[in-house]
């Protein structure tokens, strides 16, 4: 019974990482097809992110999207993003 739920977890963490794969697969071809129209964008610059109901990926500063790599992405939780805007802070 143990080998079927770790073979189930092993699976779903296979399948996260395929998904994270082609998402950002698409990103960085969407980013460098823009990117690289100079007629759409100024000096190459700009931004691009992807969001669905868990992750939020968005293009970190200071890089072309001309030719941004996969690594050019910061993958973050909204549901992690969400507690920091739901936690009161002190004022002082």
């Amino acid at each position: 019974m143990l080998d079927k739920v770790i073979k189930t977890e092993i699976h779903e963490i296979l399948k996260e990482r395929e998904d994270d794969f082609m998402i950002l697969e698409k990103l960085v071809q969407f980013s460098n097809f823009y990117g690289s129209n100079e007629e759409l964008v100024l000096a190459g610059g700009g931004n691009t992110s992807y969001k669905d109901e868990s992750v939020l990926y968005v293009k970190g500063s200071g890089g072309p999207l001309a030719n941004i790599s996969k690594d050019g992405f910061v993958k973050m939780s909204r549901e992690k993003l969400w507690e920091i805007f739901d936690k009161v802070y002190s004022d002082n």
